[in-house]
């Protein structure tokens, strides 16, 4: 019987670690009532994984461990999640040769990419820089078609919210 305790104790914490995890990313991007809704449900499994656990401590030490390792795991899932579900915006700036600038805005348009550009000066030389602004999830597709005209192209990528207007 203990060994189920601890065994959900484990699942329990799991999830409330991953559901806390999602929560901060729906709440940075503007999703308030989910994120409310996802709080209630985090302390709802918090009350009752914890309360597994403090109740006899000391009879039951193992649970601790449960609670830790469940907690590691959560942490290391919500992440994941959160990758994969890459929720947002990110504003990519990209700094390439004055000659490519030019190319990779055509190439990136073509493609139904925005792309504002404007002439700088380099430490060196004239550079391109290109702001484009696009969904998390797209942002590995721009860097490609980036990289296919400027290799060396160095590209800073933001986390982003849009304030108004624009064309994403």
């Amino acid at each position: 019987m203990e060994i189920l305790i601890c065994l959900f104790i484990f699942l329990a914490k799991l999830m409330e670690t991953s559901l806390a995890t999602f929560r901060i990313i729906v709440i940075n991007n503007g999703k308030k009532i989910l994120g409310a809704i996802l709080s209630a449900i985090i302390s709802i499994i918090w009350i009752v994984s914890t309360s597994l656990v403090v109740l006899n401590i000391q009879q039951n030490i193992l649970r601790i461990f449960f609670l830790a390792i469940g907690c590691f795991a959560g942490s290391y899932l919500g992440s994941f999640i959160e990758e994969k579900l890459a929720m947002g915006y990110t504003m990519l700036m990209v700094i390439t040769n004055n000659t490519l600038g030019s190319i990779i805005c055509n190439d990136l348009r073509k493609n139904g990419y925005a792309v504002t550009y404007t002439k700088a000066t380099g430490k060196d030389n004239i550079k391109n820089v290109l702001f484009i602004m696009v969904e998390r999830k797209k942002r590995l597709d721009v860097s490609s078609i980036i990289y296919k005209t400027d290799k060396d192209a160095m590209i800073i990528c933001e986390s982003a919210k849009i304030m108004n207007g624009g064309f994403i």
